[in-house]
């Protein structure tokens, strides 16, 4: 596979701008740079997402610098996955249209976390071979949703396909990680917070109990997708204009890519659309989702299942080609419209102003500061 110097010389800049945001994070007086839930581990009776502080423990027992050195893996996993989406939104994309993708969020990203992990089962599809290739993907979509359980969202294509086809070891295989990632929502107990007591204050790391992702540490599911559906109640009609621009710049992406495109779009662009709202965290999933959309619908990714077999959203086909074949002839307006359309972090931050304007303000506030 050929990466041209365009794609590579973006995802060098949005790993600079990533690194960036996390030594921003240190230097404003934080031990980390990256999310402080992040250090939830199962060793302080975190049944989800306990995976990252688990590896972020086990690095600082083995090297005193766990903090640092889980910094350097999600630099290192967010530029390996930056370099593939961007390689292939550019080869289908004119120039132009490229370089207009460049002054969305998709690009000036808010900040790179934990949530890159996600993303992890990719190098199972596009990189595994032969009869490895299923189950090295399964394997890593396992570890993605002990990082975060909505990779199970995401993947459930795969899942299915997985569960479905292949031998019958797989599938029983498949079927028993579904059920053994989905048992923390049932027999999950609180947290004891061990490592936040007990450890991490005397190694560099105090008050992780008071920061913000602590709030939420005890909700449970359905306590969770309440909040959230306060939050999207509330600011819901602010925010729904970037991501219907977002969904639409999708559908322009998808439908054209070939004679699958349609049925991929109503496979994958559902999925999407319930990680916003799952999330709320819309802002900061831009490049994320737009990656994964991107990747998903590589030739080689479609390869792995038959989406014939799909129904997706009960829309006819038809109609999606037509929609989608309209946004792809306006598909400079809708990128413009990206670029121009005020978006925010997360639900609670909406702020109003492009983000082409922010992240600009920002790096000019930051040459000040340091010139």
């Amino acid at each position: 596979m050929v990466i041209h110097p365009v794609p590579l010389t973006v995802a060098a800049a949005m790993v600079a701008v990533a690194v960036w945001k996390f030594a921003e994070r240190i230097l404003s007086g934080l031990p980390f740079g990256f999310r402080d839930d992040t250090f939830w581990a199962w060793s302080s009776g975190f049944a989800r997402r306990g995976l990252p502080g688990e590896v972020i423990y086990r690095l600082d027992l083995l090297t005193g610098a766990g903090p640092f050195l889980f910094s350097v893996l999600l630099v290192a996993v967010f530029a390996a996955i930056a370099v593939l989406a961007l390689g292939e939104l550019h080869r289908r994309l004119p120039a132009m249209q490229f370089v207009l993708l460049c002054l969305t969020p998709v690009v000036l990203i808010y900040r790179v976390d934990a949530e890159i992990l996600i993303l992890l089962p990719f190098f199972g599809l596009i990189l595994a071979r032969g009869a490895w290739r299923g189950p090295v993907t399964l394997a890593l979509i396992a570890v993605a949703a002990l990082t975060r359980e909505l990779a199970l969202v995401l993947f459930l294509p795969v899942l299915v396909t997985l569960a479905f086809t292949g031998p019958v070891w797989l599938r029983a295989a498949t079927v028993a990680s579904v059920a053994a990632l989905a048992m923390p929502f049932v027999l999950g107990g609180p947290p004891t917070y061990a490592l936040e007591t007990l450890y991490w204050p005397e190694h560099g790391v105090p008050g992780l109990r008071d920061m913000i992702m602590y709030r939420f540490a005890e909700m449970g599911l359905a306590e969770l997708l309440r909040l959230h559906m306060g939050f999207l109640a509330e600011d819901g009609l602010i925010v729904l204009p970037s991501i219907l621009v977002f969904l639409a710049l999708a559908l322009s992406i998808l439908v054209p890519a070939g004679p699958q495109g349609p049925r991929a779009a109503l496979v994958f662009l559902p999925l999407v659309a319930a990680m916003f709202i799952l999330t709320v965290d819309y802002g900061r999933y831009f490049y994320l989702l737009m990656f994964y959309l991107a990747l998903a619908t590589r030739p080689d990714c479609l390869t792995f299942f038959d989406l014939r077999d799909w129904r997706g959203l009960p829309v006819p086909e038809a109609v999606v080609a037509r929609v989608g074949l309209l946004a792809a002839r306006h598909r400079t307006a809708v990128l413009v419209a990206f670029a121009l359309v005020p978006t925010g972090f997360w639900t609670n931050e909406y702020q109003a102003l492009p983000r082409v304007i922010l992240f600009l303000r920002t790096m000019a506030e930051e040459a000040q500061r340091m010139f």
